[in-house]
C-alpha cells in the first residue's frame, strides 16, 4: 500500500501535527500543568498513530501461478496455494463508487480463513488480472447494497435447508 494508492493515509500526516499543536496551545491557555499533560497525551497518540501508519505501509500481497502470499504488517506471513483456496474472486458492491466498492477475496474453507484485498492497494488491477489468470474458479460477484461479502460467501458454501449437502 502506498500514499498514492490510498490517499486516506495522508490524514495521518495532518492529524499528527494538529494534535501536537493542540497540546502546546493548552500549555499557553490553561497553564503549565495542563499544558504538559495535554502535550504528553498528544505525543502518545501521535506515536501510536505513527506505529499504525508504519504497519499499514509494510503490508504486501503477491500473486503468481502457485498461489497468493500475504505479508501482513511485515509481521505475519500467510501463503495460500491455489488447490487450498475454496473460493476466489472480485466483488463489486452496487451503489458504491470508487476504490471502496471493489475487493479481491480468497477464502480457504479448511481453517476458515478469508483474505480480502481492497482496491486501495498499489497495483490492485495487476493483482486482479494475475489472480484471474492463475486461480481456478475465479468468480465475479456483485453484492447488493448493504450485503456483506461474508453473507454472500456463506450462501455459496452452505446449501439452503432441505437440500442435500455438497460433496
Amino acid at each position: 500500500m502506498t500514499l498514492l494508492s490510498n490517499p486516506r493515509l495522508a490524514v495521518f500526516g495532518l492529524v499528527l501535527p494538529i494534535l501536537l499543536a493542540g497540546g502546546i496551545a493548552v500549555f499557553f491557555l490553561l497553564g503549565p500543568f495542563y499544558g504538559i499533560a495535554a502535550t504528553g497525551i498528544a505525543v502518545f497518540v501521535d506515536w501510536t498513530l505513527l506505529k499504525i501508519f508504519r504497519r499499514q505501509m509494510r503490508t504486501t500481497v503477491t500473486v503468481d501461478g502457485d498461489g497468493a502470499r500475504f505479508n501482513l504488517y511485515g509481521e505475519e506471513k500467510i501463503d495460500l496455494a491455489w488447490p487450498e483456496v475454496t473460493l476466489v474472486g472480485l466483488t463489486v458492491e452496487q451503489g458504491k463508487r470508487g476504490r471502496r466498492a471493489r475487493q479481491l477475496f480468497l477464502y480457504k474453507e479448511d481453517g476458515d480463513r478469508l483474505m480480502v484485498i481492497p482496491a486501495e492497494f498499489a497495483r490492485f488491477e495487476d493483482l486482479v488480472a494475475e489472480t484471474r489468470r492463475s486461480a481456478p474458479g475465479f468468480r465475479d460477484i456483485a453484492l447488493a447494497a448493504g450485503e456483506t461479502l461474508k453473507e454472500r460467501l456463506r450462501s455459496l458454501l452452505v446449501p439452503p435447508a432441505g437440500t442435500p449437502a455438497r460433496n
